[in-house]
């Protein structure tokens, strides 16, 4: 993210709009982040294991990743 933080505050004449995928549980996380107006997020219900929970159940997580997300990621692109 902070790449393209970077790329949208030092481009300002390129119209790019840079657009992140994450999961409802990522967005609270990252709504207070400070960003230019043409970086926006697209929210996924939470479909995967809790961040908290991940390192438990490394393969279940890899498996949602590959699996849950897929359809939900596809609807929005």
């Amino acid at each position: 993210m902070n790449l393209c933080k970077l790329i949208a505050t030092t481009t300002p004449n390129l119209q790019l709009v840079i657009t992140f995928i994450v999961t409802e549980e990522w967005f609270s996380f990252l709504k207070s982040e400070p960003k230019s107006d043409n970086i926006q997020f697209r929210t996924i219900p939470n479909v995967i294991p809790s961040e908290k929970d991940r390192s438990r159940d490394l393969l279940g997580f890899v498996e949602a990743v590959f699996t849950k997300m897929k359809a939900l990621v596809d609807s929005i692109l």
